[in-house]
């Protein structure tokens, strides 16, 4: 057997991805229900919306998302 090869049981998990959420904990299913997190979910599709190539989708969806941020801000600052 070469020395850089493992014998692995059949159900290890190797994805780096599933092992830091395995050792750190699942998201939170609430996460995204507060307005800070409204505010997060809106900017990132508000951003990603700016790399359509179709204009008029691309200034709809930014739209709906600025909006979506300036309600959730609204929100924030009522309960402060």
């Amino acid at each position: 057997m070469n020395p850089l090869q493992y014998n692995l049981p059949i159900l290890t998990v190797t994805n780096p991805l599933l092992l830091w959420l395995f050792r750190h904990g699942w998201e939170d299913p609430d996460w995204g229900q507060t307005p800070v997190g409204q505010i997060a979910i809106a900017t990132v599709i508000h951003d990603m919306a700016g790399q359509l190539d179709d204009a008029e989708l691309r200034r709809q969806i930014q739209s709906g998302a600025a909006k979506a941020i300036g309600g959730a801000a609204e929100r924030l600052a009522a309960e402060q």
